[in-house]
């Protein structure tokens, strides 16, 4: 295969980019880390694993202990319809890296989001911020009830919210990249939203809700495809607001930024839904953390269905490697 195709979300714009041949990102993204191999005119690629976790295909929902280095090495991956899979983050918080020698079909969810926000509790004290998916980054904490620091704290990551007493939108995070960062290397994932203030309910001084967490960071590749059937999901998505649904909106506590989701193979087929969107609060769920970002790297494309942030459109580029 002589053609080699590249889809960037770069959700900041809301708009696909080309990374043009013989630039350093797609050079280094492409041949270096992820084993594309030009031999006798023609385009190989090796995932890179080494196939010693077998096959994985779980029959339930399944939550995959991530190793110190993050990095999942399967013959084949099959994760079917109604089933979900998450990850218990290792001590360094990596992204989640799953490699397979063989296919990728993913008819179930892929949970990589940060984890939402709940009311705030009515206690004078500490309430630390929720976490962020694997890879991703901690809301800040809730203001200490009954203390003199009246703001809570900052959220974690390059994008965090920044505390505030008024809901001015600052507390909500962004992913924490410039929108020309579309390489996706490094790979981290998304910013935690800042903690709220204290409150004062009826003379006492309670503390404020924590914020949300950031969403998480994968790559998957495969040495043959990657297709994602009509029911399947990849989500890393920012942690949603504890009024989320509700028909008030405290929102002085922020959410999380959306995190990050790449994939690599030969042929990637996705007829499902990839969703990088920031976390949501109020009734009418409208979107408050910043936008993560989704890329996808092939030689060959068939149908490419919904992500959020959205697709614009679809750029080939001829590369000599």
């Amino acid at each position: 295969m002589s053609r080699h195709e590249e889809m960037i979300s770069n959700p900041r714009e809301h708009a696909m980019k080309r990374i043009r041949a013989g630039s350093v990102i797609g050079i280094v993204s492409v041949a270096a880390l992820l084993g594309w191999v030009s031999a006798a005119g023609a385009q190989t690629f090796s995932s890179g694993s080494n196939g010693s976790l077998g096959a994985f295909a779980p029959g339930a929902n399944t939550t995959v202990t991530l190793p110190a280095d993050g990095v999942l090495n399967y013959t084949t991956i099959n994760i079917p319809a109604s089933v979900t899979v998450s990850f218990t983050p290792n001590a360094a918080n990596t992204p989640v890296t799953m490699l397979a020698t063989g296919n990728v079909t993913i008819n179930g969810t892929i949970n990589l989001n940060g984890t939402n926000g709940t009311s705030p509790p009515f206690i004078s004290g500490f309430v630390p911020g929720k976490p962020g998916g694997p890879g991703g980054f901690a809301g800040g904490a809730g203001g200490m009830g009954g203390l003199s620091n009246t703001f809570g704290s900052p959220g974690h990551g390059p994008g965090g919210g920044a505390p505030t007493s008024v809901n001015s939108g600052t507390q909500y995070a962004n992913y924490g990249a410039p929108g020309t960062f579309v390489s996706l290397l490094p790979l981290f994932g998304g910013s935690g939203g800042a903690g709220g203030p204290q409150f004062n309910n009826s003379g006492t001084i309670l503390a404020g809700a924590s914020g949300t967490g950031g969403g998480g960071a994968m790559v998957l590749a495969s040495t043959t495809q990657i297709t994602i059937g009509s029911t399947g999901v990849i989500t890393a998505r920012g942690g949603d607001h504890y009024t989320y649904g509700l028909t008030f909106m405290s929102v002085n506590d922020g959410v999380g930024s959306g995190g990050a989701i790449r994939l690599v193979a030969p042929q990637i087929t996705n007829q499902g839904s990839l969703n990088a969107a920031g976390g949501r609060g109020g009734s009418q769920g409208s979107q408050f953390g910043g936008d993560g970002r989704i890329r996808a790297e092939a030689l060959v494309f068939g149908p490419f269905g919904a992500t959020s942030p959205r697709r614009n459109g679809v750029r080939s580029c001829n590369r000599t490697l």
